[in-house]
């Protein structure tokens, strides 16, 4: 026991030194608190926010635009790294100060690897370090989540969100699309390989897709859409929605606050107790606790807080506040996995993220969706390969579940994460078929002037030998949801109006949320979470 807390405690050492350390990311203005607790009959917010991410960023502006008073709380730095807001600099901001840089446990079924979970830890939480692709979901997505007790989350009900929030700059789209929101949708000059493997797609028997969010089948080849201004720059949550409120006398925002738990009288959420530099600070809301703090973080957090698994707490030493069995559990991802080609000629990054060019698949012709979703990216996923690019297949309707739980009853210690990639085997044999169909796009005539040699996947030639490559070689699409999931059952963490069950004064609002994950990125969902749950919540007061 002695042991442990003196691990604990060169833990939270090191994290201390390492906030302090990071002085070019001073934290934004916080009026002037000291180490005691606001008085509970005097609280100085309405409401806390915790995590400035893609949820978090547009409840806090509605609930600032609407008067309330607001304290964010980010575990990260600002985002003032030039990398966050040039988009072909994307995939620098991983294993920075930026990310969270989590990695899954080794994978049973998918070549015992530890699977690397970047996420974003800054204003714009993951929108701030993403692919910026654009993508809605199928309308089924949200039909199911109804049928499964998400009562009022059908694609009628969320579809006017995911309006509300958009400003498109695209010409020609349908009229699904909507301006005047205040995240901003664009789409600049794709690059010749992009345009050269659309053909390509189109040669190999798949239909062209102008615009794969009008709410119907995208299945198909399409150029992808983008959360980029009009000139060119990465249009993440906190850009679009809080930086013009940045100032409001009404917000407080505090960078580098690391929560440890919720604060609670009886079975109400009363405020929050976190950390910055080095000093514990305990802050109470009026109202509620929000908590936006990602599919990771927000479970882990909750588990912190006594909220979870009775017996799993109990065996950390820790006592429950309410037991939820559900929480952390759900834990699923979308998967790809890289298929790299060498170029004869010079490959352009573009002027977006690298992704160029993506497949909507059905895995089967009875399915009413796609279920797959494979990408082209303008650059080379090897060492060692100076020019080329990548394809990746990509699967978007895992049928594979597995959990998030606590390995120690330190809150500055990240959680521990098993998503089960493959665990369902039907998931690796729908990836095989992608990956058996990416190669058959890349024979193409259109990709001739582009395709080298096939890098890395020497002695791939059957079915067995491809199915043995994506075991070893699968990745995340980034996209972790489910962890805290709503619906009414007894594995519910949440509610429908995203309150936690059992107790008062605290919702969840992220991708945790997500009782299964949409078909496509889950930026533009967490996004229309944000907004449906800010009207849930001042429709309520």
């Amino acid at each position: 026991m002695k042991q442990d807390k003196i691990t604990a405690n060169v833990g939270r050492r090191k994290f201390i030194a390492a906030s302090l350390a990071m002085g070019a990311a001073a934290a934004l203005p916080f009026s002037g608190y000291t180490r005691t607790t606001t008085r509970a009959n005097d609280p100085k917010y309405d409401f806390i926010v915790i995590g400035a991410g893609s949820a978090g960023s547009v409840v806090t502006r509605r609930l600032v635009d609407a008067g309330l008073r607001v304290l964010l709380l980010e575990a990260g730095p600002r985002d003032d790294m030039p990398a966050i807001h040039n988009p072909p600099e994307a995939m620098a901001l991983w294993h920075s100060a930026v990310d969270w840089g989590f990695s899954t446990q080794p994978q049973t079924f998918a070549g015992k690897q530890d699977i690397y979970w970047p996420r974003g830890k800054t204003l714009g939480g993951s929108s701030a370090i993403n692919g910026m692709m654009y993508v809605r979901g199928l309308p089924e997505d949200y039909d199911n989540w109804a049928a499964l007790g998400a009562a009022g989350w059908a694609w009628r009900d969320v579809l006017p969100y995911f309006r509300k929030a958009e400003n498109c700059n695209i010409a020609g789209l349908s009229a699904q699309h909507a301006t005047g929101g205040l995240l901003q949708v664009s789409r600049p000059a794709m690059t010749p390989l992009a345009h050269a493997f659309v053909e390509a797609g189109q040669q190999a028997g798949l239909r062209w897709v102008g615009d794969y969010n009008d709410g119907n089948d995208p299945s198909g080849v399409s150029f992808p859409q983008y959360t980029m201004t009009p000139d060119g720059k990465r249009a993440s949550a906190w850009v679009c929605y809080c930086d013009a409120i940045s100032q409001a006398p009404n917000l407080s925002v505090m960078t580098e606050a690391r929560v440890l738990k919720l604060l609670n009288q009886g079975d109400r959420i009363t405020g929050v107790h976190f950390l910055h530099r080095g000093i514990d600070y305990r802050i109470e809301a009026k109202h509620e606790v929000l908590l936006c703090a990602g599919s990771l973080m927000s479970p882990s957090i909750l588990l912190h807080s006594g909220i979870g698994p009775a017996e799993q707490l109990e065996k950390l030493g820790m006592t429950a506040l309410v037991n939820l069995p559900g929480v952390g559990e759900n834990l699923h991802d979308h998967l790809v996995c890289p298929m790299v080609w060498s170029s004869p000629q010079p490959v352009a990054v573009g002027l977006a993220s690298g992704i160029e060019a993506q497949i909507f698949h059905k895995s089967a012709p009875q399915l009413s969706g796609p279920d797959t979703q494979s990408l082209l990216f303008t650059m080379p996923f090897l060492p060692g390969v100076n020019q080329g690019y990548t394809v990746t297949p990509g699967l978007v309707r895992p049928k594979s579940r597995g959990r998030l739980w606590l390995g120690s009853n330190d809150p500055l210690q990240p959680p521990l994460m098993d998503p089960q990639v493959y665990a369902e085997n039907e998931d690796l044999e729908i990836m095989t078929d992608k990956a058996l169909l990416m190669r058959d796009v890349m024979h193409q005539s259109a990709m001739a002037p582009w395709r080298g040699r096939e890098q890395g996947m020497d002695g791939v030639n059957s079915r067995a030998q491809m199915r043995d490559y994506i075991r070893r070689t699968t990745g995340s699409y980034h996209h972790q949801v489910g962890t805290a999931r709503m619906g009414v059952d007894d594995m519910a963490v949440v509610d429908p109006q995203l309150q936690v069950r059992g107790l008062s004064g605290l919702r969840v609002i992220d991708a945790s949320v997500m009782p299964v994950i949409p078909s496509g990125n889950t930026n533009a969902p967490s996004i229309m979470i944000g907004e449906k749950a800010a009207d849930m919540i001042l429709s309520s007061r």
